[in-house]
């Protein structure tokens, strides 16, 4: 008999366990909630069509029986993390979230020293309480942007595993279309309101510092596609988080976020809701 039989509502839906238990059973429980959430919601199916793919009726047979599980879903390639559950080769975003975590950059001691170089702090800007970081200077460094572009593509391969798109936040997600150039990707654009054409989508957001808009062009032919958001600086994840919902709205799948620099102790991967890849902490 499955774990199934013994999880209340919250366990099935959301994968958490509440009770010390071992990997084993984390594992399991995790992989239950999946099944649940593929059988039983609607929206589920709808934000993440390619796990839905992945539970066809033969491997809902071998998990049912508690033997061995198909090669898609090994347990041993599942990382028990709160945020995400990924499995080799496939890489996607699952039911069992408890928590959002960033994970830094493999960064070269020589590269990241240039770049805490090179940024410059500004503190009480653009009101008193927040410190800004500012990372424009790496565009007036162009070895120091060659040597981390290759870093920052090895990066989301390694996290994010198949990406089909990235979308760029503005302004300083723009200067991140090199990536996708680099990748053979699409580079689509989230602007704020009022400066796309043509049919658009739009929500609305608080920042630190007051509200703000963000839209997308409904025409990007991205319907279903994975993508990645890319922005300099994670803050609070206010705008982030937007940004994901944006993405849903306009029939795409964010799976996570890249960005250069990261205030910890702002917290803002839990607001965000995506799992983080930064360059540098601060």
């Amino acid at each position: 008999m499955g774990l199934i039989s013994f999880m209340n509502s919250e366990e099935l839906t959301t994968g958490c366990v509440k009770t010390p238990t071992s990997d084993d059973t984390k594992r399991r429980l995790a992989r239950e909630s999946l099944g649940y959430n593929c059988n039983n919601s609607k929206d589920f199916v709808r934000l993440f069509p390619d796990l839905h793919k992945l539970w066809t009726n033969e491997e809902k047979k071998i998990l049912e029986k508690g033997t061995r599980l198909p090669a898609t879903l090994n347990p041993e390639s599942i990382i028990l993390r709160d945020d995400l559950v990924s499995t080799t080769g496939v890489g996607v975003v699952s039911a069992a979230s408890a928590g959002w975590h960033t994970r830094a950059l493999a960064l070269p001691a020589s590269l990241e020293s240039s770049l805490r170089e090179i940024f410059t702090n500004h503190p009480d800007f653009p009101k008193p309480g927040i410190n800004f970081v500012n990372v424009l200077p790496l565009w007036k460094h162009p070895s120091i942007l060659r040597s981390l572009l290759p870093v920052l593509i090895e990066g989301i391969k390694t996290r994010f595993g198949e990406v089909d798109f990235f979308a760029g936040l503005e302004a300083r997600g723009f200067l991140f279309a090199p990536l996708a150039l680099a990748m053979g990707l699409p580079f689509c654009v989230l602007r704020k309101a009022g400066k796309l054409p043509g049919k658009v989508e739009r929500i609305g957001y608080a920042l630190e510092y007051g509200e703000a808009e963000l839209e997308m062009e409904m025409d990007h032919g991205l319907w279903g596609k994975r993508g990645v958001i890319l922005d300099d600086l994670l803050a609070t994840g206010g705008t982030l988080r937007a940004s994901k919902e944006l993405l849903i709205k306009c029939g795409c799948t964010p799976i996570g976020a890249l960005v250069l620099v990261e205030l910890k102790e702002l917290n803002g991967a839990e607001k965000a809701g995506l799992e983080i890849v930064a360059a540098l902490a601060y």
